[in-house]
């Protein structure tokens, strides 16, 4: 920061009352235009000192009422039916161990070795983000911030979450390292693009890292116990709350059949924690920490695609560095030409000039398209505006749309 930047926000923070109470018990120095760089940095770093000494006196004249928090926070998952259905997350983390028929062991597979029934999920679970910032904003005579800090020589940043906890004395620091780049599931290194890594990837990044200090700070009884309401609310079952389930899956690219296989069950036989692992399901993919690949990854079934002509190279090969993307050429029709009238020579078939941007593009896109279903791959196409399933002929604007939405499905 510049001088003049340090400048203007210490004297920003200093009130002018605040300043000269301050100034009267030399306690600070305010800040002139004179001053060096050292000087500020000292000035700033009193009144820090001075504001955090005020809050702490604050908290032993008001300490907090944790009866009364709990009692609120309560309160509000039977107040605010969407505060309940975002309560909490829930994550698969693969297969049972036991086999719930048979009592076998399924070695984390999808069928069990000895009768052959569907192994049921397991799911890491937790109160969601948006809880987090709840129960923090009851959360009396605390302070919670975080700050995002460049890496010299990178272009990835450190994110730094801390929770200050005035009453007890307490400060919880969560940091995180968040990366520009990232190995897809199809091996390929990507670099995302400078304005969603700044606009998308880092505040998502730093929900969840705010999330985390803030949950480590409260205390464990708060948690259980909020956790027990929301329970209560999100394991209701009736096939409306069924209905509205698959109908919110279905929005997002997740069919019937696929909560069916991952679940092992029918929809009408699902039970209350399958309802609550399903709204976690969804409150995880809404939240940016889970995509709809990863939820479902053992219950999607690739999509049939197009062979590619004989002796040109597919995409996977572009990806792997064993071809060009120039090399890729859509498949070539092997039915026989019809014949043309005598009067009239046959017209020579021109072959498409395309640019290597868009062929290189294309070539990325293929890959990343192939296990979608094709429910998903229409809901896809129309969000970003494509018409039909020849995406290839689709226009730059709506290729690099596509592209920038399929890189949210493939992030990890």
């Amino acid at each position: 920061m510049s001088k003049a930047g340090l400048f203007s926000t210490v004297f920003y923070l200093m009130k002018e009352k605040d300043m000269a109470d301050a100034q009267d018990k030399g306690q600070v120095t305010a800040p002139t235009k004179d001053m060096d760089m050292g000087a500020l940095v000292a000035s700033g770093e009193a009144l820090v000192k001075l504001e955090n000494e005020t809050q702490m006196m604050v908290a032993i004249q008001r300490p907090r009422d944790e009866v009364a928090i709990l009692a609120a926070s309560i309160k509000e998952l039977s107040t605010y039916k969407s505060c309940a259905e975002g309560a909490v997350y829930a994550k698969p983390v693969g297969r049972e161990i036991k086999c719930p028929s048979c009592g076998a062991r399924t070695n984390y597979k999808e069928q069990c070795p000895s009768c052959g029934s569907t192994v049921p999920m397991k799911f890491a679970r937790g109160l969601s983000i948006r809880t987090a910032e709840s129960l923090a904003s009851r959360w009396d005579n605390s302070a919670w911030s975080t700050i995002i800090l460049p890496i010299k020589g990178t272009d990835d940043v450190q994110l730094v979450a801390t929770f200050l906890d005035y009453e007890r004395n307490i400060r919880h620091v969560v940091p995180k390292r968040v990366s520009r780049t990232y190995k897809s599931k199809f091996g390929k290194m990507v670099t995302i693009p400078a304005d969603r890594f700044a606009d998308v990837v880092i505040p998502k990044n730093t929900s969840v890292v705010l999330r985390n200090v803030i949950l480590r700070s409260l205390p464990a009884g708060l948690k259980a116990d909020y956790w027990e309401a929301a329970e209560k609310i999100l394991t209701v079952t009736s096939p409306e709350v069924i209905g509205r389930m698959v109908n919110k899956f279905s929005e997002i690219g997740a069919t019937k059949e696929m909560i069916e296989e991952q679940f092992g069950k029918t929809v009408d036989k699902l039970s209350g924690q399958d309802i609550l692992n399903l709204r976690g399901m969804a409150n995880a993919i809404e939240g940016g920490e889970l995509t709809v690949d990863q939820a479902f990854g053992a219950s999607r079934k690739p999509v049939a695609t197009e062979p590619t002509a004989k002796g040109a190279p597919d995409a996977a090969e572009v990806l792997n560095g064993k071809a060009t993307a120039e090399e890729v050429t859509p498949p070539k029709d092997t039915a026989a030409p019809k014949a043309s009238p005598p009067s009239e020579p046959p017209a020579e078939a021109e072959e498409p000039k395309e640019d290597p941007k868009r062929a290189n593009r294309i070539a990325e896109i293929t890959p990343m398209i192939e296990p979608l279903t094709e429910p998903q791959e229409k809901a896809l196409f129309k969000s970003c505006g494509i018409k039909g399933a020849d995406w290839r002929r689709a226009s730059d604007d709506d290729l690099k749309e596509l592209m920038n939405k399929l890189i949210d499905l493939t992030l990890t």
